[in-house]
């Protein structure tokens, strides 16, 4: 092989090796807004719900999947989730009085490892 074609086969791989870099992007510092030590069981009201947690939403940086505790029987009333990088709360509240009927807490399971990330980018690629 000459130099040239040597230093052309370089290139190619770091551009390809820069652009599967860039496709999988640069993982963001995950968000930990304190629900994996939270504890609801004195929290009545929808109110002092909020004031522990702060407004629901999600604020996850990543797509998580969480692992519960779950009894479905004992579910009433509206559901409102509060999920973070590290956990997820479910609340059901009974309307109109706005107290709690039943919470659970998810623990979120660990981000998966870049290889793992980078076959299954790679298989979407070829599908």
């Amino acid at each position: 092989m000459t130099k040239n074609r040597k230093i052309a086969c370089l290139v190619a791989a770091g551009v390809v090796g820069v652009g599967l870099l860039l496709a999988l992007g640069a993982p963001r510092p995950p968000v930990d807004r304190g629900f994996k030590n939270a504890n609801l069981e004195r929290a009545r009201t929808e109110a002092e719900v909020v004031t522990r947690l702060g407004p629901p939403g999600d604020y996850r940086t990543r797509s998580t999947i969480y692992m519960s505790r779950f009894n479905a029987l004992s579910t009433t009333g509206r559901q409102v989730v509060w999920l973070d990088d590290y956990a997820s709360i479910v609340v059901y509240f009974q309307d109109p009085e706005g107290y709690k009927t039943y919470w659970y807490t998810g623990r979120a399971l660990p981000p998966r490892v870049w290889h793992e990330r980078m076959l299954d980018y790679l298989r979407d690629l070829l599908n």
